[in-house]
């Protein structure tokens, strides 16, 4: 039994009679009296305005003298029988279910089992928006412009509002923002996105109509802290008050959403909780991307520019300074780090090596110059690896940024200065230096895309300045 209490959720659940049907299956019993099977039920549909009815009749004539006993579990599955309402409801109340004695006598309607709405209370989900997103530019700290494919289930009416909700660490350009529905795309290519994102998409929706942009109103909320942020509201409203009642953006139908003047994230990763949801003119949710697409963006590093690397003694074996110079694109931060990968056969030194002894093991400076910004504050120094005889492993410099330090400028120019690497022993063109910039947990923010090498010479016998070789 249903009583819909409201006469906006009575109308949504008005029973359709004709597509009624019920099911009565048998899950458990303590007795061992026959269960009549669903032959034995007639259906007795009652509709009203406020109420809909459902009476599974046992019928007489069965032999069944004790008819269902007490502690049988029964399944009662009701199908077209009602509409649900066209928004999401933590608990759809109003429903209820009784049993009744039918015995014709004086007790006949008497009831005898009950329940109450408070414990019959389904949940209403939203239905199905399909997603897929796409990013023009997807570098770190580049501009770009935002593209959302989307299919709804429900209609977008006048006064609805679609949001676009996107990762806190997007922010925006607000003088190039601009947010609008665009039939400018490729069908195609747009459902290639949406069965990436999505699962059990088939076939490919035909393109909406888009309303014309007089009929449509933009607003956008301001960014908002935490791990979502409702970066975008688009709301659709009629210029004509009176087309209310008809639907804005039609269900099945593709449509893309651009939203122009985003600036991307300030380091590289997969971002996945961007998602969508299209919520009616009193803000409750009908349609929502969340349990069915799951759309990833992901953020690669971005360029360090004009990347110089020298070495200030090149012979094989020597012991020399890493001289690397380099033009940021987007900031280091207070507590980042510059890391500096070296291709095989290069080593960093420790304060002994092979009973030879240096001045100093491994370190990094920054140091000023006309044309070049210091980078201030300390570092703290690490070499991976660790066997002092291995030229395999002892190949990578990580200096973390502490002490009073600030976050650089972009586009500023810097040079370190990587003390006590041995080259390699032998003569050869050394290639797959890699340089990059990264945030403290090690995220990737910039890094050299053009090959960095260097040539490596023959040392001269009997020079003892050159610290390598047997003869050094």
């Amino acid at each position: 039994a249903y009583d819909g209490g409201s006469a906006a959720i009575t109308a949504a659940v008005a029973a359709p009679g004709d597509a009624l049907g019920a099911e009565v299956a048998v899950l458990a019993t303590q007795s061992t009296v026959a269960v009549p099977d669903e032959s034995a039920f007639e259906t007795v549909e009652n509709a009203t305005l406020t109420s809909t009815v459902l009476e599974l009749a046992l019928l007489d004539g069965l032999g069944l003298t004790e008819g269902i006993v007490a502690n049988t579990s029964l399944a009662l599955t009701i199908s077209g029988a009602i509409t649900l309402p066209q928004y999401e409801l933590s608990a759809l109340p109003g429903f209820g279910a009784e049993s009744l004695f039918g015995d014709g006598g004086a007790t006949d309607g008497i009831v005898v089992d009950s329940v109450d709405d408070g414990e019959l209370a389904p949940r209403v989900l939203p239905n199905r928006l399909t997603l897929a997103i796409e990013l023009d530019e997807a570098r770190v700290g580049a501009q770009s412009t935002l593209t959302a494919y989307f299919v709804l289930s429900n209609p977008m009416y006048a006064g609805s509002t679609l949001r676009v909700h996107l990762p806190s660490e997007f922010s925006v350009d607000e003088g190039e923002l601009g947010v609008a529905l665009s039939d400018d795309f490729v069908a195609a290519a747009a459902c290639a996105q949406l069965r990436d994102a999505t699962a059990g998409l088939s076939g490919c929706p035909p393109k909406g109509a888009v309303p014309d942009a007089a009929e449509l109103v933009v607003r956008r909320e301001a960014i908002s802290s935490g791990s979502l942020a409702n970066l975008t509201r688009y709301y659709i409203e009629h210029a004509d008050q009176d087309a209310g009642a008809a639907a804005t953006l039609q269900p099945g139908k593709l449509f893309a959403l651009r939203i122009r003047g985003l600036v991307n994230p300030p380091f590289a990763g997969t971002y996945s909780r961007q998602h969508a949801g299209l919520e009616d003119s009193e803000g409750r949710l009908v349609d929502s991307s969340l349990g069915f697409s799951a759309p990833d963006l992901a953020i690669e590093p971005n360029e360090l520019v004009d990347v110089e690397l020298e070495l200030d003694d090149d012979r094989a074996g020597a012991v020399s300074t890493v001289l690397v110079t380099f033009t940021t694109t987007n900031p280091i931060p207070a507590d980042g780090q510059v890391v500096l990968a070296m291709p095989k056969g290069f080593r960093v030194v420790s304060s002994a090596l092979d009973g030879f002894t240096f001045a100093g093991s491994v370190s990094v400076e920054s140091k000023g110059a006309r044309g070049i910004a210091r980078i201030d504050g300390d570092f703290d120094v690490d070499a991976s690896g660790g066997e002092e005889t291995s030229a395999a492993d002892d190949r990578f410099v990580t200096a973390t940024r502490v002490g009073d330090a600030e976050e650089t400028r972009a586009g500023d120019r810097h040079r370190l200065h990587v003390q006590y690497v041995q080259n390699p022993l032998d003569e050869q063109l050394s290639r797959g230096f890699v340089l990059s910039t990264r945030t403290a947990a090690g995220a990737l923010i910039d890094r050299n895309v053009e090959e960095l090498r260097v040539r490596i010479k023959v040392s001269d016998v009997g020079d003892s300045s050159s610290g390598g070789g047997d003869d050094g």
